[in-house]
C-alpha cells in the first residue's frame, strides 16, 4: 500500500481493501480475500499563524484622545486554511518594546501601558498627556495550537 498525503491537511481515512491473485477460479477456487477494514489517521501539526500590516494611521499628537486603528493586523490567519475552517485555536498578539526616543520615555509614552492588537486586527493605546516620543515595537502572532507536533 503506499499514498501521497496532501500537504497541510490533517484527518482520517477508513476504506476496505482486498488481496486478488491470479489464481483460477475454476473449481470452486477462490483468488480473493476477505474484505480488510483500513484506517489511516494523518495528525495534525501545528502551523506557525500569519499576518502581514497595514500603515498605521499618524501622527499621533501629544496629548491626544485614545487611538484605535482597525485592520492595523491584515491577512490574520490560524497557519493553514484548514486549521482557520476549524477555528480550534486561540490568537494572540504579544508586543514588545524594543526602543524609544527622546530621553527613553518607553512606555511612560503609554501611561506605562502597552499598546494592544485584538485577534481582529485592530491597535488599540491612549497616549499620556504631556509627552512626546517615538516607540519601536516588537510584535509576534501566538496561537494555543501547541509545539509538541
Amino acid at each position: 500500500l503506499a499514498f501521497t498525503m496532501a500537504p497541510k491537511l490533517f484527518g482520517n481515512a477508513t476504506f476496505e481493501m482486498v488481496l486478488e491473485d491470479d489464481g483460477v477460479t475454476i473449481a470452486s477456487g477462490v483468488n480473493v480475500s476477505i474484505a480488510e477494514r483500513v484506517t489511516i489517521v494523518v495528525l495534525q501539526v501545528n502551523h506557525a499563524p500569519k499576518y502581514g500590516l497595514a500603515p498605521m494611521n499618524g501622527p499621533i499628537w501629544e496629548d491626544a484622545a485614545p487611538f484605535v486603528q482597525d485592520g492595523f493586523a491584515t491577512n490574520i490567519t490560524r497557519g493553514t486554511d484548514q486549521e482557520d475552517a476549524l477555528g480550534l485555536q486561540q490568537l494572540t498578539f504579544v508586543l514588545t518594546l524594543t526602543k524609544s526616543s527622546p530621553l527613553d520615555v518607553g512606555l511612560a509614552l503609554f501611561g506605562g501601558v502597552l499598546p494592544v492588537v485584538h485577534p481582529n486586527g485592530t491597535l488599540a493605546f491612549a497616549p499620556e498627556q504631556f509627552l512626546f516620543g517615538n516607540a519601536t515595537f516588537e510584535m509576534v502572532l501566538l496561537d494555543d495550537g501547541g509545539t509538541e507536533r
